[in-house]
């Protein structure tokens, strides 16, 4: 028996491919529930292959679809691979933490009385503490 012509199709053709980098906290095991996927699973259908990076740079997975419905989607483990990266030291700065929070929210600004997270999205540290120096000129 010989593959038949149809049967051959660039991958991009008959499948997507989404990247996903989940919020802070989020567990390998947490992706596996169905509704995990309620809020995009309209966009996906079966076979797509979805990469995932944490937040925190933990680890780095890919998953497949196998089902999507109007809010869940049921995906399988394919591959995971634990990281356990560590970004920039974090920097205390009077009264407040400029730490590295992975690609999605970069470097944030989090005043450590309460945790309260008042700046994110900074490319760098420097830029992290040119807004807290504005920040800090302006509340004073």
């Amino acid at each position: 028996m010989t593959l038949n012509q149809s049967r051959f199709k660039q991958a991009d053709y008959v499948r997507n491919t989404w990247a996903i980098t989940t919020e802070e906290g989020t567990k390998a095991e947490d992706l596996l529930a169905p509704a995990y996927w309620a809020h995009v699973s309209t966009s996906l259908k079966p076979w797509d292959k979805i990469e995932v990076r944490a937040e925190d740079g933990s680890f780095y997975a890919e998953l497949v679809v196998m089902q999507a419905s109007r809010n869940w989607a049921k995906v399988r483990l394919i591959n995971l691979v634990e990281l356990n990266e560590e970004g920039p030291a974090a920097e205390k700065v009077e009264g407040h933490i400029i730490k590295w929070s992975g690609p999605h929210s970069k470097f944030r600004v989090i005043r450590e009385s309460d945790g309260a997270v008042l700046h994110e999205g900074a490319p760098d540290k420097a830029s992290a503490n040119k807004w807290l120096d504005d920040h800090l000129r302006v509340v004073a």
